[in-house]
Order: C-alpha cells, then sequence, then structure tokens
C-alpha cells in the first residue's frame, strides 16, 4: 500500500492513511475552483449534508453516463465520484486512483514537484 500512496507528496506519504491523502488531494483541487463553486462543495461536504451529498453525488455520475445527450458531460462522473467518496471507502479507493492518474497527467493541479510525482509512479 505504500508505493501506491506516494504520489503527490512522496515524503509525507509513509505516514498518511487513505483519508488523510484523499482529503489533502480533494482539498487540493477544491482550491482551483472559482469562489462560487468552492462554497458549493464546501456546502455539499458538510458532514450533517450526508444525503444532499449522496442524490448528488449519484445524479453526477449518471450525468456522466448519460453524456452522450446535451447539458450533460463526462465531467460530471469523476465529481459524483468525489462526493459518493466522502461516504463509501470502495468510491475512495477509485477516486484515489483518478486522482493519482490526474496527478501523473497534470501535477500542477495538486502544486506537486513533477519529478518527485514521475519518481513515485
Amino acid at each position: 500500500m505504500k508505493d501506491e500512496i506516494k504520489m503527490v507528496l512522496p515524503a509525507l506519504a509513509d505516514t498518511m492513511d487513505q483519508k488523510t491523502l484523499w482529503k489533502r488531494y480533494r482539498d487540493a483541487l477544491l482550491q482551483r475552483l472559482p469562489r462560487w463553486a468552492q462554497s458549493m462543495f464546501q456546502w455539499l461536504l458538510a458532514e450533517e449534508r450526508k444525503i444532499a451529498r449522496l442524490i448528488v453525488g449519484i445524479l453526477m455520475i449518471l450525468g456522466g453516463v448519460f453524456s452522450f445527450l446535451p447539458a450533460l458531460g463526462l465531467w460530471m462522473a469523476p465529481v459524483g465520484i468525489v462526493l459518493l467518496a466522502e461516504d463509501f471507502p470502495l468510491f475512495q479507493r477509485f477516486g484515489l486512483k483518478l486522482f493519482r492518474w490526474l496527478a501523473s497527467k497534470r501535477p500542477e493541479l495538486f502544486d506537486a514537484d513533477p519529478e518527485l510525482v514521475a519518481k513515485s509512479l
């Protein structure tokens, strides 16, 4: 598992559990969103909004599946995975794989050194 976790912060990855690493990836991406989107996600990610997060997450994944229809897109599925991962470990594992892949392709999204990311793959 240590080899899997070493991605964005290789020096700290040895001491991080899956949940901590998940939050670091998630928070790094949330900071890159426009302020209105950040506040929407912060609202959804609050602990007391579990049911709203579940509903929105499922709808986003379905929207990604039906991306061939107008007004829907593939961008919706990863957003749904991020929302569902807050409450379901299965989605968290899948989301970590998604974040690792994204960090390998676009390390600047996570403010990571591209050389460190390449070495950790």
